[in-house]
C-alpha cells in the first residue's frame, strides 16, 4: 500500500516518472518533458485528441500549494495547447487553493487521492529505503540526451589533463 510519507521520500524527478506511470494507466499517451526546458509542465499527456499539462510538486505535510500557484499553472492554458491543466502533489492544497482551482478550472490532486489512485492502478512506489537515487542517474534525468556527451566531454579532459601532468613531469626531469 502506498503512503503518502514514501511518496513525500521519492525523488522529485522519480515522481514525476511514476505520476506519467498513473496517467498511462489510466489510457493516456505521456512525455516526461526535460528539466531544463519544462516551463512548468512536468508531463504532457493526451488520448483521443485530449491534452493535459501537469506540475508535479513533492511537497511535505507543512507544505501546501497555494493560490498563486494554482493562479500561476493556470496560466497554461494560455501558453499552450492544453485541454486540462492538472497540478499533483505529494502534500496538500490550502482552501484557498483548491476553490481558485475550481475557479480557473484547473485539477489538483493531493498526496492522500494520489496514494490510492496510484493502490488502484497497481503502481508501486520505492519505499524511503530504495528512494536513493543514483548521482549519474540524476544528472541523466538533469542533462537528457546530453548525459553521454557531457560524460564522453569530461574523459576527453581527464585524457589530455593526464598528458599534460606527465609531460610536465618529463620536463622537470
Amino acid at each position: 500500500m502506498v503512503s503518502k510519507s514514501d511518496l513525500q521520500n521519492v525523488d522529485p524527478y522519480r515522481l514525476e516518472r511514476i505520476v506519467g506511470e498513473l496517467w498511462e494507466a489510466k489510457g493516456w499517451d505521456t512525455l516526461i518533458r526535460s528539466k531544463t526546458s519544462d516551463r512548468g509542465i512536468d508531463i504532457d499527456a493526451s488520448r483521443g485528441g485530449v491534452t493535459e499539462k501537469i506540475q508535479v510538486k513533492r511537497y511535505s505535510n507543512g507544505n501546501k500549494v497555494g493560490s498563486s500557484d494554482v493562479r500561476n499553472y493556470a496560466t497554461l492554458y494560455q501558453q499552450t495547447d492544453a485541454n486540462n491543466v492538472v497540478i499533483v502533489t505529494t502534500g496538500q492544497f490550502t482552501k484557498p487553493a483548491r476553490s481558485l482551482a475550481d475557479d480557473l478550472d484547473v485539477e489538483v490532486m493531493n498526496g492522500r487521492k494520489l496514494a490510492r489512485e496510484l493502490d488502484r492502478n497497481d503502481i508501486s512506489v520505492p519505499t524511503s529505503s530504495q528512494t536513493n537515487t543514483p548521482n549519474f542517474q540524476i544528472l541523466s534525468d538533469i542533462f537528457g540526451s546530453l548525459y553521454p556527451i557531457l560524460m564522453l566531454l569530461i574523459l576527453v579532459l581527464i585524457a589530455i589533463g593526464g598528458q599534460i601532468l606527465v609531460a610536465s613531469l618529463f620536463s622537470v626531469i
